[in-house]
């Protein structure tokens, strides 16, 4: 009851600072969505810190929602904390409890190719003018929210799907990479991804924004070994939520990227 009781104090209080800190100069802004390496190249065969070269076969992702702050993160889990009361989306301009601006936000999931060399248009926003300072990507699985875009079973009922090969020491290690984020407090919310852009009325419209995936970073700790170990008898190893080091590589805020082009 106290908890239930706390939780609906807290909800008044952001409700209290949404009323009375808002606005801002509206824009309309494009974004879009690609995969790379992060060295800039296109998605190839690369190699992971532990030594193993990865060729994928095929890669797509479950890529959003998204939410673009002005200001550096700050409690930003007592802030996702408070969604166990139901707390909504805020609308850009409004103020989070932890003091940052939302300047934008894309509510849906796109389903990202993470083998194709062109960016894929994630559509027009609404948001409010400011200086982009941080980006929030949720990881959610299949059914979560709505799918904007893209062919869902290609992620087959999971975050992430691949297929693909880990060479290392004349091993080589067929995988199929099937990830689902474990839905435990903030395992889902990557929080911290730096930016720093002018989101502006008079230059949004000779531009875009683009989020970048680093597909090398995703695989940047996995030990293939430990994979095969998992199913020595197994034609195609699983990669899944078990091995924290792939876990880690999707979690991790350096695995992405946001950019003005």
């Amino acid at each position: 009851m106290k908890r239930k009781v706390y939780g609906f104090l807290l909800l008044l209080v952001v409700i209290a600072g949404c009323d009375a800190r808002t606005g801002g100069v509206r824009i309309q802004f494009q974004a879009s969505a690609i995969a790379k390496l992060s060295n800039g190249q296109p998605v190839g065969a690369f190699e992971n810190r532990l030594g193993w070269k990865i060729t994928l076969e095929k890669a797509s992702m479950l890529l959003g929602p998204v939410y673009l702050y002005e200001g550096k993160p700050r409690l930003a889990s007592w802030w996702k904390g408070l969604q166990l009361w139901g707390v909504a989306h805020a609308d850009p301009g409004h103020i989070t409890v932890d003091n940052r601006k939302i300047l934008g936000e894309i509510r849906d999931q796109y389903v990202l190719d993470l083998l194709k060399s062109e960016a894929t248009s994630l559509g027009q926003f609404t948001g409010v003018e400011g200086q982009l300072q941080a980006m929030e990507l949720q990881l959610l699985p299949s059914g979560a929210a709505n799918v904007a875009a893209g062919d869902v079973t290609q992620v087959n009922g999971a975050t992430f799907y691949g297929l693909g090969k880990a060479e290392k020491d004349g091993k080589t290690v067929a995988f199929e990479l099937k990830l689902t984020v474990p839905d435990s407090g903030t395992m889902r919310v990557v929080e911290g991804i730096a930016a720093d852009i002018q989101l502006l009325s008079s230059t949004v419209s000779s531009g875009q924004l683009e989020i970048q995936v680093l597909v090398d970073r995703l695989f940047d700790s996995v030990d293939f070994a430990e994979v095969l170990n998992a199913a020595p008898d197994a034609n195609l190893a699983l990669l899944d939520e078990r091995f924290g080091s792939m876990l880690q590589g999707v979690r991790s805020r350096y695995s992405y990227n946001v950019v003005w082009k």
